[in-house]
């Protein structure tokens, strides 16, 4: 569900800063032409006001998009609620968002445990440890944001072990909700109904739910 409870739009932001193995838009990490005005963007949302909640602005990696806080702002000025999803590596933008109160929802993408080598290996790029400072600020931004929101974890068995997945929630006491979700790949295998029956008598009671 793009945005929970609510009808929306979901718009597509180009360019991403990881080259996560298992994407399921790996034709928007890179920046390519032919992108869609933002003028045809604001016309469908004009004439679609009256039947739509809000928006849901994701990629790609939506933070890295220079003109992402005016598109808000235009958004927002329509009445509109904006979900905002993430993978939490530019927690400056992020505060600034936060700050203006520019979002409704926000949704950021844990990919492993926060340790250079666990995240390397999901995100598919080298995460060094000043970035995984940035990922730890943008998860206590959005725990401490009062906004509603949610964090995520794609299960794919060759990168994550039954012990990486417990690791999560010591990173995430706190939040609203966390969903682990299982990966959708021909090159990685989601883990068995028997392992996610496990996992759930594992975690904290109430601390996770999972998504198909």
């Amino acid at each position: 569900m793009d945005y929970p409870g609510k009808i929306a739009t979901v718009l597509f932001t180009q360019g991403c800063n990881y080259a996560c193995p298992y994407c399921h838009n790996p034709e928007l990490i890179d920046f390519k032409e032919g992108t869609l005005p933002e003028k045809e963007v604001f016309s469908f949302l004009l004439k679609n006001r009256s039947l739509l909640d809000g928006v849901v602005i994701t990629g790609g990696e939506p933070t890295m998009q220079p003109g992402l806080i005016p598109f808000i702002r235009r958004v927002k000025d329509m009445g509109l609620l904006v979900k905002l999803d993430t993978n939490g590596s530019k927690p400056l933008v992020l505060k600034k968002i936060i700050e203006e109160g520019l979002v409704d929802y926000i949704a950021m993408d844990v990919k492993a445990p926060l340790m250079p080598q666990h995240y390397s290996r999901c995100a598919g790029i080298p995460v060094p440890s000043v970035q995984i400072s940035r990922l730890e600020e943008s998860i206590r931004l959005i725990i401490h944001s009062g906004i509603r929101h949610e964090f995520r974890t794609t299960l794919a068995r060759e990168l994550l072990t039954f012990d990486h997945v417990l690791l999560m929630q010591e990173h995430l006491k706190g939040c609203d909700s966390y969903f682990l979700q299982q990966v959708v790949s021909p090159y990685y295998s989601a883990f068995s109904y028997r392992e996610i029956e496990l996992l759930k008598t594992l975690f904290t009671k109430g601390f996770v739910q999972f998504r198909a």
